[in-house]
């Protein structure tokens, strides 16, 4: 029998945090226990600084930019999803955010489980704002216009689909409509079938609606839908009176070590402001202060206790996922399971706060105060963020609990995981706390256990591209060519870890230039480059001397010879010459529309693409759809 797959990633999660403080006291106690049972490394690298841009790598074993930029990048790629369906495996997935990450990040999956409801806010903020302005000054291409009405058009039929789904209890769309109640669900399925035909008839001019009217167009108008039935009322007050004095606790501890231990960046704040930028001192400042004190703590479990929270708790998603195991159909079969857990991302659940079971809650509350009683001296961090992994850390104990009690990790193996690290609140404040190649957004932790397994820890650098291959090589399933990652069963890693991305925004890569990183043992190198010119243009932004400034808080460029760092530049000009020769044909350079069709045979998959097969499946369910 195959083996199964349990793949967990834990959002915003990054090594230093697991490790604790001055790895004396580690938030997540049995992720470490599993280390003795487990492959593991703490030189895991993402390539993006990002969820979206971190999942490209993760679950494609690509580098992150080879597919292209924002508007085409995971159009033309395979995921490790796909590979463990085409080999027999059913896959069980949670997915969040449609409106943000492209079906295709998912193609492979079923069944899919949506974890949160359509926002149109979201899609606007992540794909179209960029475009806008560029949209009304008639700056884009015809095929950028193309590339914007087939987004549109997907993201107007998935949000379709999702409420179809639901409201014809669909069991994808469980787990939205247990905690979310469907008030006028129906009048907004209509009106959108609605718009979607207004697109339909014309879609430029729809979307020169959509650009010139913005925040005031149609769209805006539909409520977010979040965890508005999940809670009854007197629970909510009784959560509140009975663990008032932890909550309270924590405020306290919060003030008293991030204020000790944090040192206000005046000298960045001072300079910004030396040199006119403003903006960026106020930033240092804001960031001061979140690191202080997590100042909506209170606002969060008071009254916006089930408006906070778009999806459910990490528990509700262990025990759905169990429900589900118990009653599969084919229990014989063997199985992926993809859960991604955002409890320890911003903003961060530290309890089940979505449940009724008042000894759940009593056992957490009294975790989080011995982790509290033992709080070092030194303490560094976001309390309530490390009480977050803390939260996450007790619930992987527990579902690993509940499945040896069914046997089922005979057969499994785990991998735990994030897609990036966490730069929120911590010392040293950045200017740019999200958009950064710094170690402690970039480098989340990595186990994969099984049972019996020897502990081996690996000392060598990988990359998020590395942990498909490796998925599929503790399965036995065979690694497909186009996967440019390593299997970390039998590779020692590098001596470096790349990073690349396209920045804040929306912009293919022939809009923006590429912002690179390559990280060795001795130097951490950042610049900027554009693909249409050689890379000795390049801009070199950033360098940080590792074995000084651990830290990454003195940026060497400028005052140290470029000569120091001849070695990382050259890794750089290599993966920039490799983006280079596949610009000229990609889709975003405006010359092959589909020049990966070939190469990466989609067309060998099978089943098909499992967001048009669900698109059919709406259309044949429902006559009135689209």
């Amino acid at each position: 029998m195959a083996k199964n797959l349990i793949f967990l990633v834990i959002d915003s999660v990054d090594q230093q945090r697991l490790e604790g403080s001055r790895r004396r006291h580690s938030p997540a106690p049995f992720l470490h226990e599993l280390r003795k049972n487990a492959i593991w490394t703490s030189h895991m690298f993402s390539q993006g600084p990002y969820t979206e841009a971190a999942l490209t790598s993760l679950l494609c074993g690509n580098d992150l930019l080879d597919g292209g930029g924002y508007l085409q990048r995971i159009k033309y790629k395979h995921t490790v999803l796909e590979v463990f369906r085409q080999n027999g495996y059913e896959t069980f997935v949670n997915h969040f955010a449609p409106q943000v990450y492209p079906s295709a990040m998912f193609a492979g999956a079923n069944p899919m489980y949506h974890q949160s409801y359509y926002v149109f806010r979201e899609f606007w903020d992540y794909r179209f704002y960029y475009y806008a302005p560029l949209f009304l000054e008639g700056a884009l291409s015809s095929q950028e216009i193309s590339m914007l009405k087939d987004m549109l058009a997907e993201n107007l039929e998935a949000w379709i689909s999702q409420l179809t789904l639901a409201l014809s209890g669909d069991p994808s769309a469980e787990i939205l409509t247990r905690s979310s109640s469907l008030r006028g669900a129906a009048q907004e399925l209509s009106a959108l079938k609605e718009e979607h035909q207004r697109f339909s008839a014309d879609p430029e001019r729809y979307l020169e609606e959509l650009f010139t009217q913005k925040e005031r167009h149609f769209l805006f108008s539909f409520p977010k839908r979040t965890c508005d039935t999940r809670v009854p009322p007197e629970v909510q007050r009784e959560v509140r009176r009975r663990y008032l004095p932890v909550f309270e606790r924590i405020e306290r501890c919060g003030r008293k070590n991030n204020l000790r231990n944090l040192r206000y960046p005046l000298r960045p704040a001072l300079q910004s402001l030396l040199h006119g930028d403003s903006k960026e001192a106020l930033t240092y400042h804001n960031m001061y202060r979140a690191a202080v004190w997590d100042a909506d703590l209170f606002d969060r479990i008071g009254q916006n206790y089930t408006t906070f929270r778009a999806s459910i708790s990490c528990r509700g998603y262990f025990e759905h996922f169990l429900n589900w195991y118990d009653h599969r159909s084919d229990p014989d079969r063997p199985l992926l399971t993809y859960l991604h857990l955002d409890d320890a991302h911003t903003p961060e659940t530290f309890f089940s706060w979505d449940s009724c079971n008042f000894d759940l809650m009593d056992e957490e509350m009294a975790a989080i105060e011995q982790y509290l009683d033992h709080l070092p001296r030194g303490y560094r961090g976001a309390l309530t963020s490390d009480l977050s992994l803390l939260y996450v850390d007790g619930c992987i104990r527990w579902l690993f609990d509940q499945l040896e009690a069914r046997g089922a990790l005979d057969d499994t193996a785990v991998a735990i995981l994030a897609d990036h690290g966490f730069s929120f609140w911590y010392d040293p404040i950045r200017s740019d706390y999200w958009n950064h190649f710094h170690r402690e957004l970039c480098n989340p932790p990595f186990l994969l256990w099984e049972k019996g397994r020897a502990q081996e820890r690996r000392r060598g650098y990988y990359m998020a591209k590395d942990v498909a291959p490796t998925l599929l090589d503790v399965c036995e399933v065979p690694i497909p060519t186009w996967m440019t990652g390593r299997s970390m069963l039998d590779f020692s890693g590098r001596d470096h870890a790349l990073h690349e991305y396209m920045g804040p925004g929306c912009p293919d890569m022939n809009r923006r230039p590429v912002r690179m990183g390559v990280r060795t043992d001795r130097y951490l190198v950042v610049v900027k480059a554009r693909l249409q010119e050689p890379f000795s243009s390049r801009e070199l932004c950033e360098i940080y001397d590792l074995r000084t400034d651990p830290l990454e808080k003195h940026n060497l460029a400028g005052h140290l010879p470029e000569r120091r760092v001849a070695h990382e530049l050259t890794l750089l000009a290599s993966r920039f010459e490799a983006l280079r020769r596949n610009f000229n044909t990609m889709p975003n350079a405006f010359h092959d529309p589909d020049p990966y069709g070939a190469r990466l045979s989609r067309a060998a998959f099978s089943p098909v693409d499992s967001a048009c097969a669900a698109r059919k499946e709406v259309r044949s369910n429902d006559p009135q759809s689209l």
